[in-house]
């Protein structure tokens, strides 16, 4: 996955899956670095997917700031595999769709098993 910059007029970041859970929501942490005036601040949001429904996973920054995007995991803590979606307001743009079997966690990095080794593709 490549460096996701979200402006004040771009929207939040979102995610949600493909289909519904089974037993329990994959769960995200994000850590993010707003820059403005020469500063930075970092930042980090963790949460849980609602199913098909859109949740926030990261949200636009204030006026005059830009937020970068610095490393995202899932985790799909449910029983069953899931397609997931993320994307830009609601997903009026698709960034990166992924698969994850249970106990798999995608990150800015790659995709871990269940035994947290890499997957190859």
């Amino acid at each position: 996955m490549n460096t996701i910059v979200i402006t004040p007029t771009s929207g939040s970041l979102q995610g949600y899956l493909g289909e519904g859970i089974a037993v329990g929501n994959p769960h995200f942490l994000v850590s993010y670095t707003d820059y403005a005036d020469g500063y930075a601040v970092d930042g980090f949001n963790t949460g849980a997917m609602n199913g098909v429904t859109p949740v926030d996973i990261v949200g636009a920054p204030a006026s005059g700031k830009v937020r970068v995007v610095v490393s995202l995991s899932i985790y799909n803590k449910d029983a069953v595999p899931h397609n997931f979606i993320l994307g830009v307001s609601s997903g009026a743009m698709c960034i990166e769709k992924g698969y994850l079997l249970s106990h798999e966690t995608f990150t800015n990095d790659g995709t871990y098993g269940a035994n947290g080794a890499k997957k190859l593709i």
